[in-house]
């Protein structure tokens, strides 16, 4: 337990399966302020059930919010262990520079996850790809209505034990491709974490739900021929199958963001000794791999979501890119189960991705 100033004590439960991911809140969250003139104050333990803000918070009139997404896991020695908490402390920090936001140091960062790991360490399941889900976020709290950075900033951590995003099981889903809006474009902040991004996804989300669609695909923001990435993952592409197989994705830039899940598959991909590349991918490209057969699989990846197997790409007007999934020993789930046994310390982790909590 954490020796940090608290509002009141607080009281972990075990959970139990199933865990809808985002249902249930742990009640601890971990805070801290900044200001312009005093710098960032220490971390606080309170309870997560609110925050109070002025109507006037600046957030609200203007956008500066930003947030990650990371996960604790349970290890196969029963220890409680970060995964790639640096690389989201680094991603954390990019995102506050392009909004105009202080940057949190590094320090603060890993510590403010490793306080709140540790208090709600009672909470972690143990389930195969289940996890703690860490959300912290950083918003403009200065009371004020005027267009410029704000001074005062507050930052808030929360977690919740969850299964993956789209289920523990690997099912077949299906995307509906956004020829009528734009997520991002050169020079935006296509490949930042701010809040905004997602908010101007969403009524995409409504009409791929109408059309039987978990997610969306999304094109480039100028020719609108190339894919770019689902709501919420990066988006890969599997060609021939076997020793064969090739995977496309495409590359991290201004308008589509560095997946640390992402770059942690492509690691998990040439250590298998596959073939990976980071290269554009056409709507044009698809269609003809689907219909000579060397399209064999799609998937997803992202921290929320783990990898996701896609099926189907459908279009407003009706066409549909058929996909197919690889089986039980396909490239796509393989790397599935690659990825959770480095997550869960039943693998050697090579590249220190694993940061353990003392709980």
């Amino acid at each position: 337990m954490s020796d940090l100033p608290r509002e009141r004590p607080l009281l972990v439960d075990p959970l139990g399966p199933p865990l809808p991911f985002g249902r249930q809140l742990a009640p601890a969250m971990v805070t801290c302020r900044y200001n312009v003139d005093s710098g960032w104050s220490t971390l606080r333990l309170e309870d997560s059930s609110s925050i109070t803000l002025t109507p006037k918070s600046a957030v609200f009139h203007y956008g500066q919010a930003i947030f990650e997404g990371l996960k604790a896991y349970r290890q196969a020695d029963g220890a409680v262990a970060l995964f790639r908490l640096n690389d989201h402390a680094d991603r954390f920090a990019k995102s506050a520079m392009r909004l105009a936001m202080p940057v949190m140091p590094a320090s603060l960062f890993v510590d403010a996850c490793r306080v709140l790991v540790a208090e709600c360490a009672a909470s972690i399941p143990s389930g195969l790809g289940q996890a703690l889900y860490v959300r912290p976020v950083l918003f403009a709290c200065e009371s004020m209505i005027s267009i410029r950075t704000a001074t005062e900033f507050f930052f808030f951590a929360l977690a919740f034990p969850s299964d993956p995003a789209f289920g523990s099981e690997p099912l077949p889903t299906s995307a509906l491709i956004e020829e009528k809006y734009i997520r991002a474009f050169p020079g935006g902040t296509g490949n930042v974490k701010c809040i905004g991004n997602y908010a101007a996804t969403l009524a995409s989300q409504v009409d791929a739900a109408v059309a039987g669609c978990e997610h969306v695909l999304w094109l480039d923001g100028v020719s609108h021929s190339a894919v770019e990435e689902f709501s919420g993952m990066n988006v890969w592409f599997v060609f021939r199958s076997g020793r064969d197989a090739i995977l496309r994705t495409p590359p991290a830039s201004e308008t589509i963001l560095a997946g640390i899940t992402r770059n942690t598959v492509v690691r998990l991909a040439l250590a298998r000794e596959l073939q990976v590349s980071e290269v554009r991918i056409t709507l044009d490209e698809l269609r003809a791999a689907s219909a000579d057969g060397s399209l064999i699989g799609a998937f997803g990846t992202g921290t929320a979501a783990g990898l996701v197997p896609v099926s189907t790409l459908k279009f407003r007007s009706g066409e549909q890119i058929e996909i197919g999934i690889s089986g039980a020993e396909g490239t796509a789930l393989a790397l599935r189960s690659a990825l959770m046994d480095l997550q869960h310390g039943q693998v050697a982790d090579d590249h220190a991705y694993l940061h353990r909590v003392a709980t």
